[in-house]
């Protein structure tokens, strides 16, 4: 899979001299002038977060020409970190808080997908025919300026009929395409969005208790977990059946159509029964679902919250989502790969701080789902999923 978001973070680093020694000075540049000299910056990225945004504070507001820049609402605007671009987008608010001998100017920069969350979709016809997601996906996205990126060519599954629902955002669209795709969708630096899945590269380095992590917060949940998850279908048979309180489990499982998936890490009796999708063939979608609720469910009850010393790994990169990266807490008895969901890069008075929002990587498998015109699509939408598959854990 192809690596863009790295890319752009460490493209041109040769030519211009950055590495591990990085000066890390945030520039934001906005019609053509670069501004830098921020006294107070957080920028947010994320895999499950649109748009990605900045937050900038300067107290005295002085380009390198040596003039006073005139900032609005609604400019273009590129925020870059030692001249790598990290977001593409607009300014969305300017404040000016001024006080006696103080003159602070607070901006929000979101990069340029908030148009898609913000904005209804508006097309021709609001039913498509004969195309696939990705297609639908640049169609929605396009009055914004914005393409729809693939990585290795996901996203081509064939959709025969979609229909868009009036007054829907067109990220509400795309939202609904990507689960028929069972893709991951989200931010570019360059502005675009990409559709990928979960990622399989690795940072040079991660975390490590004692080395260059100033805090963490390690997670180990059991919330919204089983012991067992099952297929039930609502037919007749039961109704024929005299009940039986001694035996409640030997007839639920009478009705289930397909072994349950157990999560080992759950010891206590803990059901949780799934009714099949309408229009699911051979019952396909349906099982793929039984191993997402266990897989994805553990993934989101393994989380680790890291702040760390630096904004990048020991090559010079700076940490980037939808990468694997190690993380070593002893402390906790957490030793396994982690995939990165979110980075704050932020400076203010305290120093200079990256927060890392780390999961199992089963935290984002995609719910599949019974696609439209199901008998002509299953088998492509089946074939983009990851497929049933055992429960990965680790530390448990």
């Amino acid at each position: 899979m192809s690596d863009t978001i790295s890319e752009f973070l460490s493209s041109a680093k040769s030519a211009i001299g950055l590495g591990a020694d990085a000066t890390d000075t945030v520039s934001l540049v906005i019609g053509g002038v670069q501004i830098t000299g921020w006294e107070e910056i957080e920028v947010d990225i994320s895999i499950e977060e649109m748009p990605w945004r900045a937050l900038l504070n300067i107290t005295d507001y002085q380009p390198q020409n040596g003039t006073t820049a005139i900032i609005r609402a609604g400019q273009s605007a590129s925020l870059a970190i030692d001249g790598i671009t990290l977001i593409t987008g607009y300014i969305e608010t300017v404040e000016r808080n001024v006080a006696p001998g103080q003159h602070i100017i607070a901006l929000t920069v979101k990069s340029k997908s908030m148009d898609l969350i913000d904005c209804s979709a508006e097309f021709s016809t609001y039913q498509m025919n004969q195309t696939t997601a990705l297609k639908i996906m640049q169609k929605v996205a396009a009055f914004a300026g914005i393409d729809i990126v693939s990585a290795d060519g996901y996203g081509n599954t064939a959709v025969p009929q979609f229909s868009v629902i009036l007054t829907e955002t067109a990220y509400e669209i795309i939202e609904r395409i990507a689960r028929i795709a069972a893709v991951l969708f989200y931010d570019r630096p360059d502005g675009n969005i990409e559709v990928s899945r979960v990622g399989s590269l690795r940072m040079a380095s991660g975390f490590t208790e004692g080395v260059n992590c100033e805090f963490f917060r390690n997670v180990d949940s059991q919330a919204g977990r089983y012991s067992s998850v099952a297929g039930i279908t609502q037919a007749t048979a039961v109704l024929a059946q005299v009940p039986d309180m001694d035996n409640i489990r030997g007839q639920m499982k009478a009705l289930t159509y397909a072994p349950p998936v157990i999560d080992p890490g759950i010891t206590r009796y803990r059901p949780l029964l799934i009714l099949p999708e309408n229009n699911d063939q051979d019952m396909k979608v349906s099982i793929h679902r039984l191993h997402w609720e266990v897989n994805r469910r553990y993934g989101r009850s393994q989380r680790v919250d890291v702040t760390c010393d630096s904004w990048r790994d020991t090559s010079g990169a700076l940490w980037s989502v939808n990468r694997l990266a190690p993380v070593s807490l002893p402390s906790v008895g957490r030793q396994e790969d982690m995939l990165i969901s979110a980075v704050k890069f932020r400076k203010g008075r305290d120093g200079q701080h990256a927060d890392i929002t780390l999961m199992s990587p089963a935290a984002f498998d995609i719910q599949p789902i019974v696609p439209p015109n199901a008998n002509a699509t299953i088998a492509a939408a089946q074939s983009s999923g990851s497929g049933p598959g055992a429960i990965t854990q680790t530390g448990q």
